[in-house]
């Protein structure tokens, strides 16, 4: 494990003054997450704790794997490394950052491709065989060059394949454009500044190439903070830490999926049920989003950070599957049971 230093004293968030979500809202919603599996419920209002309730012996100080939640950590860090001038640009071919992957299939992909699960990469079955591709991608140790041996499947821009390889190479060129470890780089330029714990990279080898696909060790408070911190486009405090065109940038539509951005999940257009790839289900949603600016953090186990700009929220879910889970019913019940002027219609 490799740490991504945090903040010497953690942010604290304020409680809101008065209540901003309807009594019969907060009761509806922790009806729904208890049922289905939840360890934690946390909402923000404009910057300030709202509702924080959690159960199965999780707390604050649970230390817990956010499995899908770090790539949009790894989306933010390749746009902060881009605005920071590292990254010349999102078109830039994989090869020129990492010079291994030349004569390889992602050489001539973009880092774009990548970002928005593009790529046309093959879609690798899933295994237990010790020596597959998939396996190897989480257990081995040499995830970079596993990551690169993958074939490609589709022309680039024509297809949506939500696959760690994507991820792990995405890292990988953070850490050679910015001359850093990539632990270094997110903690200096992101964890730290929005005020987050100290979290822990999983590693493939002591030293070598970190998960950045999966699995960082972490506490449910600091994916609140990202979240508050994408909805506040940069900004902590009234410090502009990244470009508000880096924020902007991760929220535009993948050309193999218009629900999602930079390595992260976007709530419009509504669609019933979101797929990650070919041979995997999907997430069910019962009803479109009342907002059309949500987007959101997704991890498996249904683990959430919704992010509502226009209604000063931010909604985090942490628990394990459930096959009743509805991915509408959290953020929505949140929304018409908002009482504070929150800007909704």
């Amino acid at each position: 494990m490799e740490p991504i230093a945090g903040a010497t004293t953690p942010v604290e968030f304020a409680a809101v003054d008065q209540p901003v979500i309807s009594a019969d809202a907060i009761a509806e919603a922790e009806r729904f997450a208890k049922a289905n599996n939840s360890t934690a419920l946390v909402v923000l209002y404009d910057g300030k704790l709202a509702h924080e309730v959690y159960w199965d012996g999780y707390s604050r100080d649970t230390e817990f794997s956010s499995h899908s939640m770090v790539k949009t950590l790894t989306g933010l860090a390749v746009a902060t490394a881009q605005a920071d001038g590292f990254i010349d640009s999102f078109d830039d071919p994989v090869s020129k950052y990492l010079p291994e992957a030349a004569g390889r299939p992602f050489a001539d992909r973009t880092i774009r491709q990548l970002l928005h699960m593009a790529s046309g990469v093959e879609t690798v079955p899933l295994s237990r065989d010790p020596g597959s591709k998939i396996v190897q991608l989480s257990y081995g140790s040499d995830i970079l060059s596993t990551a690169l041996s993958f074939d490609m499947a589709a022309a680039p821009d024509t297809n949506f394949n939500h696959d760690n390889s994507h991820s792990i190479l995405l890292g990988a060129i953070v850490s050679a454009a910015t001359g850093q470890r990539y632990a270094d780089y997110v903690s200096a330029r992101i964890w730290n500044p929005i005020g987050a714990r100290t979290a822990k990279l999983f590693l493939d080898r002591p030293g070598d190439t970190p998960h950045t696909d999966c699995c960082m060790a972490s506490h449910p408070m600091d994916w609140i903070k990202v979240g508050e911190f994408l909805r506040n486009k940069g900004r902590v405090g009234g410090e502009q830490v990244v470009p508000e065109t880096a924020i902007e940038a991760m929220l535009e539509p993948s050309p193999g999926n218009p629900n999602y951005g930079f390595q992260i999940w976007l709530g419009t257009p509504y669609t019933e049920n979101r797929s990650y790839r070919g041979d995997l289900r999907g997430s069910y949603h019962s009803e479109p989003y009342l907002a059309d600016d949500l987007f959101f953090l997704d991890g498996f186990g249904g683990k959430r950070v919704y992010v509502i700009p226009s209604r000063k929220l931010v909604i985090m879910r942490l628990g394990t599957s459930s096959d009743t889970w509805d991915d509408a019913v959290l953020p929505n019940t949140i929304m018409r049971g908002l009482i504070a002027d929150s800007g909704s219609n």
